[in-house]
């Protein structure tokens, strides 16, 4: 029909007992059916954990990861017209939380490599050919330059209606043999994505001692003479609720990222 609809995938991890990663496509402008995750089938070898993904074409790439403690260098694609995965060429050296974005329709991969002076240490693929090669650099990929600016933060106005909801975020507890202190910066329970001019804000939320992942969209608006910024809270709801097994009734949802995408 020559249309485009908006649709946000999420891939989330249940935690801490048994590591289940769980793929999610979200439809937030839907108008014949409630705004749901509908659950994606995943690849059996995806690396579950520190993987890179990347927007392009029909679909998403992701990226190297770990898996058994040791840097993936695995590419999985993901067509978002029907759900499917592709298993592409590996990369020519494990990567793990790379940083990998597209210029010019190649996907460029930086870093997360166990040897950060190999001459591998960029990779580019190309989609059209499906093939990988080293991106020679000639200075330390260490080196970096940065241009120095002045930043100033302000509070978002205009949110009080999701403090109860938010607060409820990451109320975990880990068990005596967990330290809760150090997996809190680990386990965020929250992400940010853009829906059209609006940000979605998906966060994980503990109710009928069930986890709920629960979105908002908000919608911004700066007010220059009293140099604020308000936000309006156009909905919000529970999207999904994931259950917790009796026998190990404390769980919490890590979740990893957040991709918009127009199908």
């Amino acid at each position: 029909m020559g249309c485009t609809e908006l649709c946000i995938y999420l891939y989330m991890f249940k935690y801490p007992f048994r590591p289940v990663a769980r793929r999610f496509a979200f439809y937030p402008k839907a108008l014949n059916h409630p705004r749901r995750l509908v659950p994606i089938r995943p690849h059996l070898y995806q690396p579950p954990e520190a993987s890179s993904v990347v927007a392009h074409g029909c679909g998403i790439y992701v990226i190297g990861g770990m898996i058994a403690r040791k840097r993936s260098s695995k590419v999985f694609f993901l067509d978002c017209r029907f759900h499917t995965w592709t298993n592409l060429p590996c990369m020519g050296l494990g990567r793990a939380s790379t940083a990998a974005g597209v210029v010019d329709g190649k996907i460029y991969v930086f870093g997360g490599c166990k040897e950060p002076h190999s001459h591998k240490w960029v990779e580019v693929f190309d989609p059209k050919t499906h093939t990988w090669h080293a991106l020679q650099t000639n200075r330390c990929p260490q080196a970096s330059e940065l241009e120095s600016g002045v930043m100033k933060w302000r509070q978002v106005m205009g949110l009080e209606d999701l403090r109860d909801t938010l607060c409820a975020s990451k109320l975990v507890n880990y068990g005596w043999a967990l330290p809760s202190k150090h997996l809190d910066a680990m386990l965020p329970g929250h992400k940010l994505s853009n829906c059209g001019p609006n940000m979605l804000l998906f966060w994980d939320c503990l109710a009928n001692w069930k986890w709920e992942i629960w979105c908002a969209e908000i919608s911004l608006q700066r007010r220059k003479k009293a140099c604020e910024i308000w936000a309006t809270v156009e909905w919000s709801e529970a999207v999904t609720t994931i259950d917790r097994p009796l026998r190990h009734p404390v769980h919490h949802c890590k979740i990893l990222y957040s991709l918009s995408f127009n199908i």
